[in-house]
């Protein structure tokens, strides 16, 4: 759909690895190519829900009704609650948690609109930046594992989330005219290839760092569910996963007012773009006490 649909009906250029025209006859004057979107995903989510459907077994029915099984769920959450002290290294993870999530779906979300803002970039060219970030962010997953095997997931994160800390600093020094903080003549250096998109040193530089980005923040997000498997009492693993969903919702904002409020304060996006590492940071912080090992079950 992308490569189909998407970027030839927004008039991006790659030679002859895009069709002329959108498929199946897509009228991009009528919006048809964004309007499709929707439908797409319906179809794909139906056609790969099926092997689950058909071929995978679930557990008998316990016969409890719907309102009993939320009393339950809803009492079980509340004594885990009541009963804290005896988990506290795993509240201290969903924290720290709570914390780099908020930081990096920040990033995430913010990253191609400092890009069209400092580099004035179209919306061709952030589908060309996005295209190009996808293979480094699905490596992110692969060389998270890896760090996880060889130096456990407490290590891991705290090696990820760092490594977002200084590709963040280094993507905000970086700006049409600066290139790490120092000042860069455009027009007398003129274009960097003939390529028709990022075609100067400093907007290689924030892909090459972007790219850099999406590798530790992929692969953060990943190590996350393995530490959390590591440290939950087994025979409570739903319950804290629950948990773990909930912390990774529940204070969403954070991340979005950090870049608001700073962005309306200094009257900068680089200011707001960069106030995301003050998560990051105090998520390291609290990393620090958080201990790789198995809580028991609550009694």
């Amino acid at each position: 759909m992308l490569f189909g649909v998407a970027l030839p009906a927004s008039d991006v250029t790659l030679g002859d690895l895009l069709p002329d025209h959108p498929l199946f006859g897509l009228n991009p004057a009528a919006q048809e190519h964004n309007r499709i979107a929707g439908p797409a995903a319906g179809l794909w989510l139906l056609v790969f829900s099926i092997p689950i459907w058909l071929w995978t077994p679930d557990r008998t029915s316990t016969g409890i009704s719907p309102a009993r099984a939320i009393r339950e769920g809803l009492g079980q959450v509340w004594f885990t609650v009541k009963r804290a002290r005896q988990i506290a290294n795993v509240g201290l993870y969903l924290l720290a948690r709570m914390l780099y999530t908020d930081g990096k779906v920040a990033i995430l979300a913010y990253t191609g609109i400092y890009a069209a803002g400092i580099f004035h970039w179209d919306l061709p060219t952030l589908l060309v930046f996005a295209v190009i970030l996808t293979p480094f962010a699905i490596s992110g997953g692969f060389i998270g594992g890896w760090l996880d095997d060889k130096l456990g997931s407490k290590r891991s994160i705290q090696i990820t989330v760092g490594a977002t800390v200084i590709g963040m600093l280094a993507s905000v020094s970086i700006s049409h005219d600066q290139l790490f903080f120092m000042p860069y003549d455009v027009a007398a250096a003129g274009p960097f290839w003939s390529f028709p998109y990022f075609r100067t040193l400093p907007e290689i530089a924030y892909v090459a760092i972007t790219m850099f980005l999406a590798i530790s923040i992929t692969g953060a997000f990943c190590i996350s569910r393995t530490m959390m498997a590591r440290i939950a009492p087994v025979s409570m693993m739903s319950q804290f996963f629950g948990l773990y969903a909930l912390s990774g919702t529940a204070t969403g904002f954070l991340g979005h007012a950090s870049v608001a409020y700073f962005t309306s304060t200094f009257h900068s996006q680089r200011a707001g773009f960069a106030s995301t590492v003050i998560l990051l940071v105090a998520d390291l912080a609290v990393m620090h006490w958080v201990r790789e090992e198995r809580a028991k079950a609550v009694v």
